[in-house]
């Protein structure tokens, strides 16, 4: 499972919430470039400026994937982005990965 979040600061508040427009999309790597990994995601009129999200990711092939996080503040229009990478193992070497850690 991916977990991740993040603040959103500065987003205009309308009857005491925000109203703001949230989209994820997936990119797989091939070896020279990043291909699009399914649909994006959106989820239009989020209130809270503290998101989290969790992504089971059980079903994945194994591969490094970069995930791209957009933010956009509806009422001012003004929009943030990030990206970060990823790699999803198979459940063996996730677990071998554990034991070595916890080791040290």
């Amino acid at each position: 499972t991916l977990y991740f979040s993040y603040q959103v600061y500065n987003a205009t508040r309308q009857a005491d919430h925000a109203e703001l427009h949230v989209e994820y999309r997936f990119f797989l790597s091939q070896r020279v470039a990043m291909q699009a990994d399914g649909r994006a995601v959106q989820i239009p009129g989020v209130e809270k400026e503290s998101i989290g999200y969790a992504l089971r990711l059980s079903d994945w092939p194994e591969g490094n994937y970069l995930i791209q996080v957009m933010v956009t503040d509806r009422p001012s229009g003004a929009t943030a982005f990030r990206e970060v990478a990823f790699r999803v193992v198979a459940p063996e070497a996730a677990a071998r990965g554990a034991d070595v850690g916890a080791t040290r």
